[in-house]
Formats: structure tokens, sequence, C-alpha cells
């Protein structure tokens, strides 16, 4: 390997490593704005939605909605009605 193509080498590799580093940014800067968001939410309210979302994708889907639902004593078919595709609860969203 000739000094060029050990440059090439190289540059290409710190492009590497700074595209990796850029994807930890942009998670890391995700986990603070969903952070900030959390702190806007009631405790009671927040400590609900992680208990039932048990996936942790940030998101209630509908048997989740249920019994988180349920945890604040609200009974399905008291003028509340849940969906069964593809519900969009972003008021949900953490």
């Amino acid at each position: 390997m000739d000094l060029n193509e050990f440059c090439q080498l190289v540059e290409h590799l710190r492009g590497l490593w700074l595209q990796g580093a850029s994807k930890e940014l942009a998670e890391l800067r995700a986990q603070l704005e969903r952070a900030e968001r959390a702190k806007a939410f009631p405790p009671d309210v927040r400590a609900i939605f992680e208990r039932y979302d048990r996936d942790r994708n940030g998101r209630l889907e509908h048997s989740e909605l249920r019994e988180a639902l349920r945890a604040f004593g609200t009974k399905e078919g008291r003028g509340l009605e849940v969906p069964r595709r593809n519900p969009m609860w972003c008021w949900l969203q953490p």
C-alpha cells in the first residue's frame, strides 16, 4: 500500500467514524428531546404510560391502552371508543 492508498483508506475510515458519531449524536439528541417532553406530563400520567408501554416503543398499542385507561379507573364503553386498527395516539406519546 503506497502513501496515496493509505491516505485514502484513512480518509474512508474517518468518514465511517464520523457517520457512527453522527448517528450516536442524533440518538442522544432524540433521548434528550424525549426527556424534555416527558417533564411536561403529570407524573401519574407518565408513570401509568411507562408501566403499560410494555414493548418500550413510546406508544400504547390497543391492549396496552385499555389496561392503562383501566388503571385510571376508566371503563370501556363509558363514552370512550378505542379503535382496533392503527390508532394514532399522538397525545399519548412521551
